[in-house]
């Protein structure tokens, strides 16, 4: 397939699990793939393990200097992003009575400003060169189950979902459509690591 020829793509947390998947999937639909991770050595590992020219830019997305580096580098290296997935996040869990400041910070600055910071950048350049776009966020069906032990990823991933409504308000106008996706439990590595994970596969041992 090539429905995604001539486009080129940003996945953010593309090292492993979902991002990574994601990344596969728009490579074998045609698109040019930027891998990018905080974890560098396991960005470029995603990339080489992707191919087909997919390319390893580390970014901390928490951060507007780090972002900013990661698209002019994209922009020297392609004709800049057309596909956006906001995918990166920090996934803990952290039972309520031990969720102080620094880790509620810690949580928001990633997982909601994160992806506000990446969609500034992006959405400012898509509209710069006057084409299409696309933004893509993905939050998590945990907003709807109101998950224990995750108060500030329920949340932060609450705030995605708002904002994701009312970017999309906003730039559907310039030809960029924004949308969100809420996955649930995926058997990925980072879950699978989880106190989470282990006490569901132990309930239901067929999921080992």
């Amino acid at each position: 397939m090539s429905t995604l020829s001539g486009k080129t793509a940003l996945v953010t947390g593309a090292a492993q699990g979902i991002g990574k998947a994601i990344a596969e999937r728009l490579v074998r639909n045609g698109a040019t793939v930027i891998v990018s991770d905080v974890n560098a050595e396991g960005g470029k590992q995603a990339a080489a393990d992707i191919g087909s020219g997919a390319i390893a830019i580390a970014a901390d997305i928490s951060a507007p200097t780090s972002v900013k580096a990661l698209f002019d580098e994209a922009d020297a290296r392609t004709d800049g992003v057309d596909t956006l997935i906001n995918n990166a996040s920090i996934v803990p869990f952290v039972a309520w009575d031990d969720v102080d400041l620094a880790h509620w910070q810690e949580i928001i600055s990633v997982n909601l400003t994160g992806t506000f910071i990446v969609s500034r950048e992006a959405t400012d350049q898509m509209r710069a060169r006057n084409r299409p776009g696309r933004v893509i966020n993905i939050s998590s069906n945990t907003f709807f189950a109101g998950t224990p032990n995750m108060a500030a990823y329920v949340a932060a991933k609450g705030g995605v979902i708002g904002f994701t409504r009312a970017l999309a308000t906003e730039l559907g106008q310039h030809g960029i459509t924004v949308n969100a996706l809420t996955p649930g439990l995926i058997e990925s590595d980072g879950v699978k690591a989880s106190p989470r994970w282990i006490h569901i596969s132990s309930a239901t041992p067929e999921l080992m």
